[in-house]
């Protein structure tokens, strides 16, 4: 199969790739920064955004039978910081969904977020929980979730929503627009300053890179729909865990592995944080065939292990 991704150079836009050229699919990757430094050459690189014009010649030429939209290396924190950068994302899919419809594409996959769902009114969240986003990235993800569907009624444009959980693994950032325990390792590993906003006792749900690529794979390969009556959260499924921990846990966890003499300093609470979140899979377990494999443990191994070595620290 011929798959299109947006966002191929970034933290799991390039893992993705990866996975997509060792199960033998042909692999157009669309990078508008050509990151090439995380995507395999047996991928052919397209240095363009969604929003180029110049992207209706490569499905003209390529004509791709689905599409993975990564699209913005947003974080709710970044995307808070920018919001009116963050809302070209609608834009840009539009874009997108409109070439996907013009060029007969049989299904896009929307790797979205848990931000989409704001403040949980219980836990952990299924798909049905009620959306009210508190952040500017969950509000965009949110609209194009909608905007997946309306394409769907109408044009019969298939799609998967993967609403995923904090993920995490090597090549994520550890700056300030990467993920929580990437920050941590990479201010420990070069004994930085450790800042833990707020009282720490925050939650999130954690899921490693590789279970992330399972879910989306197993989106890819999942059967072909059949009918129009099929309720929006029939094409959502929640990649998490079911569980979740507190920062102050994950910096706990983190000294057992790495020496770390200074004490965090606390932090003011950030914007659009949601205390507590976690995401239950039964949807993605029983009509994915998919579950998480990686625990904490084992997941802050392989990426301890992977910054060590980027860092090139012994």
């Amino acid at each position: 199969m011929k798959i299109l991704v947006t966002g191929a150079g970034g933290f799991l836009g390039s893992h993705f790739v990866d996975r997509l050229v060792a199960e033998n699919h042909e692999v157009l990757a669309l990078d508008p920064a050509g990151k090439k430094k995380f995507i395999t050459n047996q991928a052919r690189v397209y240095k363009l955004s969604c929003k180029s014009p110049s992207l209706n010649k490569i499905f003209e030429k390529e004509k791709p039978d689905m599409v993975c939209h990564f699209g913005t290396d947003d974080t709710v924190l970044t995307s808070f910081d920018h919001p009116l950068k963050n809302a070209e994302h609608i834009q840009n899919t539009l874009n997108l969904l409109e070439l996907c419809k013009h060029h007969k594409v049989k299904r896009i996959i929307y790797p979205s977020s848990a931000a989409t769902y704001g403040n949980p009114q219980y836990l952990p969240c299924d798909e049905q929980h009620p959306c009210h986003p508190v952040s500017p990235l969950g509000v965009t993800q949110r609209a194009i979730e909608n905007y997946l569907y309306f394409y769907w009624v109408n044009f019969n444009l298939d799609h998967i929503i993967l609403r995923i959980a904090n993920a995490y693994g090597p090549r994520q950032s550890g700056e300030r627009d990467g993920g929580i325990i990437s920050i941590l390792i990479r201010q420990m590993l070069r004994s930085e300053q450790v800042i833990i906003n707020g009282d720490g006792f925050q939650e999130r749900d954690f899921i490693y890179s590789s279970d992330v690529m399972d879910g989306i794979m197993a989106a890819v390969n999942y059967s072909a729909r059949t009918g129009k009556r099929v309720p929006p959260a029939h094409f959502i499924f929640n990649l998490g865990t079911s569980r979740s921990y507190s920062i102050n846990h994950l910096f706990g966890k983190l000294k057992e592995h790495i020496i770390y003499n200074r004490k965090p300093v606390k932090g003011p609470q950030l914007p659009c944080e949601v205390f507590e979140m976690s995401l239950d899979p039964a949807h993605a377990i029983t009509k994915l065939n998919w579950s998480p494999k990686v625990n904490l443990d084992d997941g802050i191994n392989r990426t301890l292990r992977w910054f060590k070595k980027e860092l090139k620290i012994k």
